[in-house]
C-alpha cells in the first residue's frame, strides 16, 4: 500500500515548507491548508497517511479521519520523542512548547480505539501490531 505522510503532501503540493507556512502565514492558515489536504488525500485512493502531531486536534479532522480510515495511534513517551528528534525538533515550529502540547494532545488521542505502544520495539514488532489493529477488509 502507498505511504504518504501529510506534512510532505502539504509541502509538495504547496510548494512551502511547513514552517514557512508557520513563519509566513502563521499557525491558522497552515491547519486550513493541512485539512484542505487531509480531505483530498483521504478521498483518493487508499493509502497508508502519517498525520502530524497536531491533525486531529483542529477543526474536524478528528470526526473526518474517523469517518474515512482506520485510525492506529502510535503512542511514544515524549522523552523517547526528543531522543529520536534531538533538544531542537528539527523544524517543528511547535517544538518549543513539546512538553506541554504533548500532555494536551494526549487526551484527544486517547480518544483513538486502536493504540499501540511503540517503546522498545523493532519497525517489524510495530508493522505487525498496525496489521493486527486494522480490521481486514
Amino acid at each position: 500500500m502507498p505511504f504518504v505522510d501529510l506534512d510532505a503532501e502539504i509541502e509538495g503540493r504547496s510548494g512551502r515548507s511547513c514552517s514557512r507556512w508557520f513563519a509566513e502565514s502563521g499557525e491558522s492558515a497552515f491547519r486550513a491548508i493541512e485539512a484542505e489536504t487531509l480531505a483530498s488525500v483521504l478521498s483518493g485512493p487508499v493509502v497508508v497517511l502519517a498525520l502530524g502531531g497536531g491533525t486531529l486536534h483542529h477543526g474536524d479532522n478528528f470526526r473526518f479521519t474517523q469517518a474515512h480510515a482506520h485510525v492506529v495511534w502510535l503512542d511514544l513517551p515524549l522523552g523517547e520523542i526528543r531522543a529520536r528528534l534531538g533538544e531542537q525538533g528539527g523544524d517543528r515550529p511547535l517544538w518549543k512548547d513539546a512538553a506541554a502540547l504533548f500532555e494536551t494532545r494526549r487526551a484527544g488521542f486517547e480518544r483513538i480505539e486502536a493504540r499501540i505502544e511503540c517503546s522498545g520495539r523493532t519497525t517489524g514488532q510495530l508493522v505487525s501490531a498496525i496489521k493486527g489493529a486494522i480490521p481486514c477488509e
